[in-house]
């Protein structure tokens, strides 16, 4: 089938004419790659915990891009003695998963979430006897400022 230009802008044109009109909400469909942009800095436990068992994209080196489920988000972080005077420390696991056949070697990549925004990070594949998929983890280890009243109360950090 031919498709002369006039014709092709006529149809395009009542096709837009008809979605903008229409009065059955169109379905959004989630945009990776878009949203806000965030820094590593700024990427907590509570960042990521409401995505578990979500999908994440990211994007290779190459511009290919691979989806990966968040299976696991886990505090590993102490109780704080505040009265120590030792450093507080935020520590946190992230646990990913692809398919077996996509394998994605150790590296920072961008990652996408059409809720959370886009960021990147450094993941490193786990050994596993899985057969099925493959797992990647993402390890933050960082400082965190110490609240004003010493509260042993890990809430305030």
């Amino acid at each position: 089938m031919i498709l002369s230009r006039a014709k092709f802008l006529r149809t395009s044109a009542a096709a837009i004419l008809a979605a903008v009109i229409s009065p059955i909400p169109i379905p959004a469909m989630p945009r990776f790659g878009f949203g806000r942009i965030i820094e590593v800095k700024d990427l907590t436990l509570e960042t990521f915990a409401p995505h578990v068992n979500t999908i994440f994209r990211i994007t290779r080196q190459d511009a290919s891009a691979c989806d990966l489920e968040l299976v696991e988000a886990v505090d590993l972080s102490k109780p704080h003695d505040y009265s120590s005077g030792a450093p507080c420390m935020e520590i946190f696991s992230l646990l990913f998963r692809c398919p077996a056949g996509d394998y994605i070697p150790q590296d920072s990549y961008e990652f996408s979430h059409p809720e959370s925004g886009r960021f990147t990070i450094f993941i490193t594949p786990v050994v596993g006897e899985d057969t099925k998929y493959h797992h990647y983890q993402a390890l933050f280890n960082r400082l965190v400022s110490v609240p004003d009243d010493h509260s042993t109360n890990k809430e305030n950090l």
